[in-house]
């Protein structure tokens, strides 16, 4: 730009008004005072990808990948405007991983940065920019810049001589072009680095790209940073030091068009509201309902919808059914609540299968039906406020759903795989209604737009950013959006031919066999009632509007003579019932027996299963080939004569019981149900109906989540279903011809070949079946093929282990079951059983079943045998107080074990530790004893046997430890239990492999003490010894009373002290006993003899109770006196002592 004082110049381009029209404006353009160059911008160079300016949000200038503030980023002062403020600790700006940010041979990264102090990093570094796993520059706390870029399966940082100051603002680029990288500061190269010529991910599960910080470590930067941006291209010394030098005024920011943007592809509708509610590029098109009506809108004209009833119907068109990609995008104005029970409006519906609307708050929320369960609406971020255009946009592809507001993204899902139909009986498509329920838009919708592909961030950008320009209309030829398809059919069967086309409307169709017009066919469809061998040939549609014509693909209608004899059975049949005059498998030997009377009758082909509607039924139980995934077929002949036993009159035709079933209700339509895991099962209604008395061939295959119904040959609906099938009912899983197993509901009629198939058969396959009629299959014999494989068992020692698999071919069959490839003798059963299974039977295991055609061998199943676990164990006892006792320590052992540790814990104040010896199941073992904790009640344990050696089998005695129990007043029980300090528990083999082991503790029951002299009261004491214990050892030593038992006499026994005892009760035991009971002597545990010894008494103690007195200058002397007869005395005694 040159500086002028005044300017006029002539800027011509397009608008988008109601018409397209080339309009011409003189534009006056007035500069009051010149401008310096210095204030000038640098023009962006080519190549950016993404810009982020800083000015009050995290917005990408360039693209959409928009970033949010974290953790308490915020802006301040930049070197051009604002800039991001971090502040070292935990702040950053959080992009995300963005595909359009991976970079492969050439990339540029430039920014303006100011750091104000140390970042948080291990080193104190900071992180300027960094594509976790991929690129990465830093700061150091010097100041010097270091850069890393993933080439290999490491980055490591390279130093640079270029330093960033404190509270400067410095400009830091890193350009890399096929293995060269160059860093620039402030405009100038200041390193040159050889490297890898392609950029790689060392970590593929962290990809985040943060502004100041990184994904997978705590590295951030403590200033300013300002105006990152990030280049597909490396960019040139020269626009590095424009950038530079533009200082403040920065790069020149891109000036949109003004004018409409280019439709993107994949367009299927589009609804412009211009005075009409016709569809702009497709023959869909609506009417308005209930006062709807048209108003200024965001681009020309909108629906204008008053939140009552107003709509815009556009009914259940084909092009507007979707599989596995859609857009939806739309501009709406809310004025207020929707008419829903919430205040919800819908803007966008094509009921049961996508929608997309508002709450009474005006945020977003969208529903895509998931085959495999209930659809559910999804809220959003996204707000659209009240009198406010905003863009709203729903892009599904690829299993995700991406939601955007204004241009912008604003949140990513999880979506489902394909689209299903939730209500298969209610289809319509509705702008601003729902079909369903009560839920009209009230406000303006304009531009409604249908694609079936997935726009681009940059598409969706586009659309928002031409504002009132909108999508550019022009006028469009034809185009095909969905081509004829060929058919395959039997002569006399019907076809139809149907072609889906865009572009600007009028559009006249005509449909062409083999290049020659046929007459009166000028329309999107070609039907023929009944088709004949003449028809078939090549058919394609010439279609054309005012600006040209297009030609759809040639599809190819072949025609196929009626059967005139039976036709060969389609693959991968599992079962085949055909009720001739026995109800046996003729495929799979899944052989069935008649219930409740069920006879054979004249049936479509040979006889059939006769059904008297009542409890009648084919049982053929609960067979493993019979269980189904995620694809099957089943299809049958029925005649139904009336109404089935069920509530509502309905009939079972076939059902396995908790997972599908198909069946008939009086008015003759069918039904079906397939259980989807973790959820009821419900029917499905159809609109096949089979009458009464006349034979109609049904058929219902399914293939992951799509159910296909099939009547008389021809495919009568597509359902949405699981994606699986389950089983709601576990331990009822019986297939049964004619009725259920839960439930009573009886088919009356006749039910004739009936066949399931463990694939999707095609609808040439069904037809094939139908039009042979009477002829109906070939009984052609069949080679045994697997239809269930044996499963891998896991099973301990000793346990029993069965193997089962699902074999199909024609009978009779055979089975020779093999280990390890080796034939097994005896095993010729259809499953195989082991009993009492030994580590050396643990291996593969399969089954070859064989019949007259040949041979088909399972995969293998693998039979783990493991041990079961060991246990090393203590053993409890009952002890008395005060004793000495020990405890053996075991291991139960499978015989592959060689070392082991472990600590065992007791509590001091109960148990004291005395000794440990080696048990006799550890004899020549070493054993390591760590005692440093046994004042803290830890004893460590190692034990080992010599190198190579095991433990037999079976229970060993690893220890013998010795304790002293302490003396108690009252029994207790104290534990001894396993724990990890000092020694670790743990258990080896001989090679050193840990093994799985259990531990377990033990209870140690220790007695009441029982003291000498405790006799009072009688006869077991009150555990002290007291004044009436020392009476009750005198009674006893002046004969005046006797023990009653022995503990009672070992207790009175109390003298001499140091023996507990001697066998006889005298003087010196009550002299004992009163020191007891003066506290003279501690009390002493009970002990030695427990009855007398027939000692004489001694007539003297000593005054320590400890036995008979030295009588050396001692005498015992009584008085004398003289009686008469009958006279009382006192006689004294007395003790002439020392």
């Amino acid at each position: 730009m040159k500086s002028k004082s005044s300017a006029e110049e002539t800027i011509r381009f397009n608008m988008r008004l109601p018409w397209l029209w080339a309009v011409v404006l003189p534009v006056l353009i007035i500069w009051t005072s010149t401008i310096s160059s210095a204030q000038i911008c640098a023009p962006t160079p080519s190549g950016l990808v993404s810009w982020w300016r800083g000015e009050s949000n995290a917005n990408d200038t360039i693209s959409t990948n928009h970033g949010t503030l974290q953790n308490g980023a915020t802006f301040a002062a930049g070197k051009s405007g604002l800039a991001f403020n971090l502040d070292g600790i935990d702040d950053y700006v959080q992009v995300g991983n963005k595909p359009e940010l991976v970079m492969s041979n050439a990339m540029t990264i430039e920014a303006w940065i100011y750091p104000t102090g140390s970042g948080n990093g291990p080193e104190g570094n900071g992180t300027i920019v960094c594509k976790e796993g991929e690129y990465v520059i830093e700061r150091v706390p010097d100041g010097t810049i270091r850069w890393a870029i993933a080439a290999g399966p490491v980055w490591t940082f390279t130093a640079t001589p270029l330093v960033a100051p404190l509270n400067a603002w410095t400009h830091v680029a890193l350009v890399y072009s096929n293995g060269v990288t160059k860093i620039y500061g402030n405009g100038s190269l200041v390193q040159s680095t050889s490297g890898s010529s392609v950029l790689t991910d060392i970590y593929p599960t962290l990809n985040d790209f943060q502004i100041g910080g990184r994904q997978a470590a705590s590295v951030n930067f403590k200033g300013l940073i300002d105006e990152v941006s990030v280049y597909q291209s490396a960019l040139t010394d020269g626009d590095i030091a424009g950038i530079y030098s533009a200082g403040s005024a920065g790069k020149c920011l891109p000036i949109p068009p003004l004018t409409c943007t280019a439709t993107p592809s994949g367009l299927v509708s589009w609804w412009r509201g211009e005075s009409s509610a016709n569809d702009t590029f497709n023959t869909n098109h609506g009417t308005l309902q209930n006062g709807a009506t048209f108003v200024a809108g965001k681009v020309g004209q909108a629906f204008g919808l008053d939140g009552v009833d107003d709509y815009v119907q556009i009914g259940n068109r084909p092009e507007l059914v979707m599989s596995n990609a859609l857009t939806v995008e739309a501009w709406i104005y809310r004025t207020g609540s929707g008419s829903g029970s919430g205040g919800e409006g819908a803007i966008v519906n094509k009921e049961g299968e996508y929608e997309i609307g508002v709450i009474s708050d005006g945020t977003v929320r969208w529903s895509i039906k998931d085959p495999s369960s209930p659809m559910a609406w999804t809220v959003t971020p996204l707000v659209a406020p009240l009198n406010t255009w905003t863009h709203v946009a729903m892009v599904y592809g690829g299993g995700m759903v991406r939601i955007y507001g204004n241009g912008s993204l604003i949140q990513s899902y999880s979506g489902p795989g394909s689209i299903g139909d939730e209500l298969p009986g209610l289809d319509d498509f509705q702008i601003g209604g729902r079909q369903a329920i009560s839920e009209n838009f009230k406000g303006s919708i304009d531009e409604v737009s249908v694609y079936r592909s997935a726009l681009t961030d940059g598409e969706i950008a586009a659309i928002y950013s031409a504002g009132s320009f909108g999508k550019c209309t022009g006028l469009t030829a034809p185009v095909v959006l969905v081509n004829p398809t060929n058919q395959t059919v039997f002569e006399g069967s019907p076809a139809v031919f149907s072609v889906s086309a865009g572009g600007t409307s009028p559009l006249s169709y005509q449909w062409r066999k083999d290049s020659i017009p046929v007459s009166n066919a000028t329309n999107a469809t070609l039907s023929f009632a009944g088709v004949s061998t003449n028809d078939a040939g090549g058919y394609d549609v010439v279609i054309t509007n005012t600006v040209g014509s297009v030609t759809s693909i040639v599809a190819t209608l072949s025609v196929t003579p009626n059967p005139t004899s039976c036709v060969g059975p389609p693959s991968d049949l599992v079962g085949w019932w055909r009720g001739n005059n026995n109800s046996d498998d003729n495929i799979g030997g899944l052989n069935g027996t008649l219930a409740g009377g069920a006879t054979f009758v004249a049936g479509k082909v040979g006889q059939a299963f006769s059904l008297d509607g009542v409890d009648d039924y084919v049982q053929i139980g609960d067979r493993p080939a019979l269980v189904m995934s995620n694809v099957f077929t089943f299809e049958a002949w029925i005649y139904p004569t009336g109404s089935g036993s069920g509530s509502d009159g309905s009939g079972i035709i076939v059902n396995r019981e908790g997972e599908y079933e198909i069946g008939w209700t009086p008015d003759g339509t069918i039904r079906f149900a397939l259980a989807t895991p973790g959820l009821p099962w419900v029917w499905t209604v159809t609109s096949l109906v089979a009458p009464l008395n006349t034979w109609t061939h049904l058929a219902l295959v399914y293939n992951s989540g799509v159910v296909k119904i099939y009547g008389n040959g021809s495919l009568v609906q597509t359902y949405g279903g699981p994606s699986i099938i389950g089983d709601v009912l576990s331990g009822q899983n019986d297939f049964r011809i004619g009725g259920r197993q839960a439930g009573n509901e009886y088919f009356k009629g006749l039910i004739d070949e009936v066949s399931v198939y463990r694939s999707a058969l095609t609808a040439g396959d069904i037809a094939s079946v139908y039009y042979a009629g009477s002829f109906g299959k070939c009984m052609v014999p069949v080679a045994p093929f697997i239809t269930e494989q044996p499963a891998n068992k896991t099973v301990t020692v000793g346990a029993n282990a069965t193997f089962t698999a699902g074999v199909a071919g024609s009978s009779p069959l055979s089975f020779q079951w093999l280990y390890n490839s080796n034939a097994i003798v005896d095993a010729t059963n259809s499953s195989l059983t082991l009993n009492n299974v030994q580590v050396s039977q643990a291996g593969a295991y399969s089954v070859v079943a064989t019949n007259s055609l040949g041979s088909a061998t399972s995969s293998n199943a693998i039979l783990t045998v493991n041990f079961p676990t060991a246990v090393i164990r203590v053993l409890g006892s009952n002890v008395p107080s005060g004793a000495t006792f020990s405890v053996p320590v075991q291991l139960v052992a499978n015989g592959n074990e060689n070392a082991l540790g472990f600590t065992l814990n007791y509590t001091t104040s109960r148990l004291s530790y005395e000794d440990i010896t080696l048990g006799s199941g550890a004899a020549g073992g070493s054993l390591l004893v760590n005692t440093s904790q046994t004042n803290l009640g830890r004893l460590g344990v190692a034990i080992a046997l010599p190198s190579g050696s095991t433990f037999a089998a079976g229970t060993q005695e690893l220890v013998r430890v010795s304790f002293k129990s302490a003396v108690l007043a009252s029994q207790v029980s104290t534990t001894l239990n396993f724990g990890d300090l000092p020694v670790g528990r743990e258990l080896s083999d001989a090679p050193g492999n840990p093994l799985p082991v259990n531990f377990a503790n033990a209870s140690i029951i220790i007695a009441a003490a029982q003291y000498e002299g405790d006799v009072s009261p009688r006869p077991n004491g009150s555990k002290t010894v007291t004044i009436t214990d020392w009476v009750l050892v005198g009674r006893y030593a002046a004969l005046l009373d006797a023990p009653t038992n022995s503990s009672e006499f070992q207790r009175a026994d109390c003298a001499p002290r140091s023996s507990l005892g001697n066998g006889a009760l005298t003087v010196s035991d009550w002299v004992q006993a009163g020191r007891y009971a003066a506290s003279l002597d501690p009390l002493t545990v009970a002990g030695g003899p427990t009855s007398g010894s027939g000692l004489v008494l001694s007539s003297l103690r000593s005054s320590g109770g400890g036995g008979p007195a030295n009588l050396t200058g001692r005498q015992v002397m009584a008085s004398s006196s003289s009686l008469l007869q009958g006279d009382t005395t006192t006689v004294s005694v007395y003790l002439v002592s020392q």
